[in-house]
């Protein structure tokens, strides 16, 4: 699965992270079904495998099944 992780700190900082076990995946969405978006943060921080960061030119073509950040989570706006 293909997150797109956004944070705003001074600027918007995107990483495009990759969680690969069924298990973290199904945690991750339990976390986010529970409305706990900085514990779901934590955990693809943690188990997954930062691909690459994100620029601002870069999003228009840019595939990911999952925007998440610390106060929401975006199945749709990725399609």
């Amino acid at each position: 699965m293909t997150i797109l992780v956004m944070l705003k700190r001074r600027r918007t900082h995107r990483y495009l992270i990759n969680l690969f076990t069924k298990s973290l995946i199904s945690e991750m969405r339990e976390l986010i079904r529970d409305q706990e978006y900085t514990k779901a943060l934590d955990l693809v921080y943690k188990e997954g495998l930062l691909e690459k960061e994100i620029l601002e030119d870069e999003m228009p073509a840019l595939k990911a099944d999952l925007i998440l950040s610390e106060r929401f989570a975006s199945w749709d706006a990725t399609k």
